[in-house]
């Protein structure tokens, strides 16, 4: 009997929404949407589409390789948490995304083994959650504007980034304008799944 996994949201992901959408038929497919759903069942390739931008198709095979991609964690009911602080990942500048998570060990573990493989140049913000996952940190409002602010603080990100923005995890999306007030900083609600951040980015940073 397969042990119990957790919920990393994989199905929220629209694949289509990062495709040319010119419908084009290059790909064999009569439009990007049904292209879309050929490459997330596993019956094609993101290579079969010519237009779609080297740096963009990297990103998007991280989902399409989810399996290969995503760390082995247990399905876990009890709070474990990590020590708050800042990662780097690549070589991020003062240009650079600030994303922000909560300090549950395995959210921490999936994150940062996206990032890392992404070969992305950002800052990871932990902020202290009491160790639990970002969705029940909101639930129980541990995911909040004070809590960003005092990690904000804390790792003087004022003087690592001159964009004071924020990319936040779509599950604490409800909290994006307490979290302006209580900061100060402009607040981007990012994907529900972390393996979609790449894309994400990839197409919305740097700000238009």
């Amino acid at each position: 009997m397969e042990k119990p996994t957790p919920d990393l949201y994989l199905d929220t992901i629209n694949l289509s929404k990062y495709l040319p959408g010119e419908d084009c038929r290059l790909c064999g497919e009569p439009t990007c949407e049904s292209f879309s759903r050929k490459v997330k069942a596993g019956r094609g390739s993101l290579d079969e589409c010519p237009r779609l931008e080297e740096r963009l198709k990297k990103a998007l095979r991280l989902i399409v390789e989810a399996d290969k991609v995503l760390p082995s964690i247990p399905l876990c009911q009890t709070t474990i948490g990590v020590k708050p602080g800042l990662s780097l990942f690549g070589g991020p500048d003062s240009r650079s995304p600030v994303l922000v998570t909560g300090n549950f060990l395995y959210t921490q573990m999936v994150v940062e083994a996206v990032l890392a493989i992404a070969g992305m140049d950002c800052y990871l913000l932990t902020i202290d959650t009491e160790g639990y996952s970002v969705d029940m940190a909101v639930t129980l409002g541990l995911f909040t504007g004070e809590k960003v602010k005092e990690a904000l603080e804390r790792e003087r990100m004022e003087a690592k980034v001159n964009h004071g923005t924020l990319v936040i995890p779509g599950l604490a999306g409800e909290n994006k304008e307490e979290i302006e007030e209580k900061t100060g900083w402009k607040t981007i609600v990012g994907p529900v799944c972390i393996l979609e951040a790449p894309a994400f980015l990839t197409v919305n940073w740097p700000q238009k």
